[in-house]
């Protein structure tokens, strides 16, 4: 697949920056190849990929795969002992704190237990009402010590600060204005960077996504 951007590849492992809007692996309803990674990066390759994370439908940015079973069981080591460093970058209406943290439990779904979960926050940028829309804007720097179901959307959403575009969590008419002025239609959360030991080699490895236009509008 051309338009696949491939941000790393080895003998074991393949990241790609993700669009938003792409799937990570396929769900209930049909949808092309192209709108799934799983099935892009494997027709790309052409061969099996094996899932080692996860990002939201509407989130961008680094999403790593492995090309073997085994690889990939070593590195979903490092991911469940939160031995994997990930940044992320998002857009929130309104003035931010210059840094704060969440340490707030989440669950899955209703009937799953709360699981601790924590995130710490730094402002980058602010932008003043007008400078991009009516609203203000705080571009936040996002490192989640966890990787709870929905973790940063959910810790924004409890500190009144929602993800820009964020339709689940946010509000709709706030979120549907914030788009008719600024004409950006996605959720404005990037995974844009992994640092983890490679889980073969022992090498430090640092996985980056490029910042998209959009999110420059906020620096």
């Amino acid at each position: 697949m051309t338009d696949l951007n491939i941000l790393f590849e080895d003998e074991w492992l393949i990241a790609i920056d993700k669009p938003a809007g792409m799937l990570v692996h396929p769900g209930r309803e049909p949808e092309p190849d192209d709108q799934i990674a799983l099935k892009s990066v494997r027709n790309y390759l052409g061969q099996y990929v094996y899932i080692v994370h996860r990002l939201d439908r509407p989130t961008s940015g680094v999403l790593i795969f492995t090309k073997d079973q085994e690889t990939q069981s070593r590195l979903s080591i490092l991911f469940q002992n939160w031995d994997v460093k990930k940044q992320y970058c998002a857009v929130v209406p309104g003035e931010a704190p210059e840094q704060f943290e969440v340490d707030l439990p989440v669950k899955r779904n209703d009937e799953a237990e709360a699981m601790p979960s924590f995130t710490k926050f730094e402002r980058i940028s602010f932008k003043e009402p007008g400078a991009v829309a009516e609203n203000s804007f705080s571009l936040l720097k996002v490192n989640p010590h966890t990787g709870r179901f929905h973790q940063i959307r959910r810790h924004l959403a409890w500190n009144s600060l929602p993800i820009m575009g964020d339709y689940l969590y946010g509000d709709i008419d706030q979120n549907n204005l914030i788009a008719e002025q600024t004409g950006i239609k996605r959720m404005m959360l990037l995974a844009e960077s992994i640092h983890f030991t490679h889980p073969v080699t022992g090498v430090e490895t640092l996985i980056k996504a490029e910042i998209p236009p959009d999110f420059l509008r906020f620096k």
